[in-house]
């Protein structure tokens, strides 16, 4: 479904995908997140995520800024980057990342050992990842059926509706 279809009052989990195309603006659909963010800052909708989900947009923003910034080949970006710790401390965009959530609103939990154990669950079930594992599983915890995701994985998961950011 259309995430800018989402029905007013929903309580939606958001993705890395989406928060990601959202600070780092690379995609057509950048807009579209960005309008699903607002939505959430104007209390329209309820936006949950994970700080799970949280550090994996901030990795995102560095790995960003970083392949913007340096003559570096993209497939050897993150070793460069490890080996250079004086290029990520010189970095900023990737720091404002959680506080600007917050002023949009978005909910950030924790993610535990409950979680933890019943992502197994997903990966055995469906076939996801351990990242993608732990969103159903937070979503799960918290009574969430709604996620804005551009991942076409989590289609397969039931009792998931999934709203992508489609033109």
């Amino acid at each position: 479904m259309k995430l800018g279809l989402l029905p007013a009052g929903s309580v939606v989990f958001a993705d890395a995908n989406i928060l990601a195309y959202h600070f780092t603006r690379v995609t057509p659909t950048a807009d579209l997140c960005t309008a699903f963010l607002r939505r959430a800052a104007g209390g329209e909708i309820r936006a949950i995520t994970s700080s799970m989900v949280v550090a994996e947009v901030i990795h995102r923003a560095i790995v960003y800024e970083a392949a913007r910034t340096l003559s570096v080949p993209k497939e050897a970006l993150i070793t460069y980057l490890k080996g250079h710790p004086d290029v990520i401390q010189g970095l900023s965009q990737h720091l404002d990342v959680a506080s600007e959530l917050a002023r949009m609103k978005v909910d950030i939990k924790p993610v535990d050992h409950v979680d933890l154990h019943g992502s197994k669950r997903f990966r055995r079930e469906y076939g996801l990842m351990t990242n993608d594992s732990l969103v159903p599983a937070v979503m799960k915890r918290h009574k969430i059926i709604h996620l804005a995701t551009n991942d076409r994985d989590f289609e397969r998961v039931s009792g998931i509706r999934v709203w992508r950011p489609t033109l």
